[in-house]
């Protein structure tokens, strides 16, 4: 969004962003040990790393 913001405020930036998709981080291997009450989407998170659909933070970088 704020990529889409520059666009159209500050024609003479360029600008990009970059969407890697779901990375292997920290917080996600804190989202998959909480307490399904605090985070309801819990399942899918775990589905994802059970799933391989996380991308290695090193590579991503």
């Amino acid at each position: 969004m704020l990529s889409k913001c520059i666009d159209e405020e500050y024609q003479e930036i360029i600008n990009l962003s970059i969407a890697p998709g779901k990375v292997d981080t920290p917080m996600q291997n804190d989202i998959r040990f909480a307490d399904e009450k605090a985070f309801p989407r819990l399942a899918e998170f775990q589905k994802y790393y059970k799933e391989g659909e996380l991308k290695d933070a090193k590579e991503v970088a």
